[in-house]
This record gives structure tokens, sequence and C-alpha cells, in this order.
């Protein structure tokens, strides 16, 4: 990978979040065909298996040991609907108060 800020995990990760819009999948299934990391940079959109490919790849040119896990979510998920969840944020009780502790649990 040339660009030495994708050389950092979390800059990866943000990088796809960012550049890569997401679109969710339409049925409880894997998909039939899947764009290739290239492809998916080309048209800037991707479902949740075309984005995990992207960042695997650009992590593994950046020499980490990441690969893609695959399974099915249910839909409240692949459409990001996150009235299910209520998120809460504590101070934490370690002393460590220079960042929130973020709690989320669903309902």
């Amino acid at each position: 990978v040339p660009y030495p800020e994708l050389h950092d995990c979390q800059k990866c990760a943000e990088f796809v979040a960012r550049f890569v819009d997401y679109e969710p999948l339409a049925a409880d299934e894997f998909p039939t065909v899947i764009a290739s990391p290239a492809q998916t940079l080309s048209w800037a959109v991707g479902d949740c298996f075309e984005m995990s490919i992207l960042l695997v790849s650009l992590l593994r040119g950046a020499n980490f040991d990441a690969y893609v896990v695959a399974g099915l979510a249910p839909m409240w998920i692949r459409q990001q609907d996150q009235t299910h969840m209520q998120c809460n944020l504590k101070e934490r009780s370690s002393g460590d108060s220079s960042y929130p502790c973020i709690e989320i649990s669903i309902n």
C-alpha cells in the first residue's frame, strides 16, 4: 500500500467507512456475486461483504494478518436500524477518565 496513512488499521477502517457508501443486502442469504475490491472502490458503494473484503485487502497489503469471516445477521442489523439499541455514556470506574466508557445494550 503506497499510502503511509493506510498502514494503520484504524485509518484503513475509517477510509472504507467514509469512502464507500453502505448498501444493505436485499435478502437473508449470501450474495451470488461479490464485487472485487477494485470495483468496490470504483463504484464507492458496497454491501457488508464487499466492504469487508476491501478492508481486509487493504490490511493485508499493509502486512496485517486479516481475514473475512462471513455469517448472516438479522434485517435490523443489515439496515443499520439502531432503534433497538440503548447507548449510555459513563465515566470509567478505573480512574482513567481520559475518555468515556460506552455501554450498549440491545432491547
